[in-house]
């Protein structure tokens, strides 16, 4: 919810704000993004209160501006070792297609364990753990199956 409102375009923050909260006006001269953390944290605490919205603010500002991981990662379970990235990312659906999946790696979208992974034809060997990133805002976290 926090990031949904983080990424509206800044020119529609003051309408956002009257439309969504019970505030008659907001100063949005000075830097949008100050006024999109102010109605973000708002909506988040309207509907799950004050601690939820401090963990929301929390949790965007470690992922968008430390590029930290999340701290609730989705994990997804490898039943084939060493198995080929592509196919990761389309099983894990952190891609919709194999040719999205090799785009995407092409482009230095997919990180493992944080380093950049540009070689869409290999072959990994997870140990179990490793955190992939695919884009900005999709993680997994693999682990074996047996």
């Amino acid at each position: 919810m926090y990031g949904k409102i983080m990424s509206v375009p800044d020119h529609l923050i003051e309408k956002y704000f009257l439309l969504l909260t019970d505030r008659e006006s907001i100063d949005v001269k000075g830097n949008p993004r100050d006024a999109k953390v102010a109605l973000a944290s708002e909506i988040v605490r309207m509907y799950h209160g004050e601690g939820q919205a401090q963990k929301a603010k929390e949790e965007f500002e470690r992922v968008f501006s430390r590029k930290e991981p999340p701290m609730e990662i989705p994990e997804y379970a490898l039943k084939g070792n060493p198995i080929s990235l592509i196919d990761v990312l389309v099983g894990a659906k952190l891609a919709k297609s194999k040719g999205d999946a090799r785009r995407l790696v092409e482009q230095g979208g997919v990180e493992i364990n944080g380093k950049v992974e540009k070689d869409w034809q290999k072959a990994v060997a997870f140990k179990g753990g490793e955190v992939i990133q695919a884009g900005k805002r999709k993680f997994i976290r693999v682990f074996l199956s047996s």
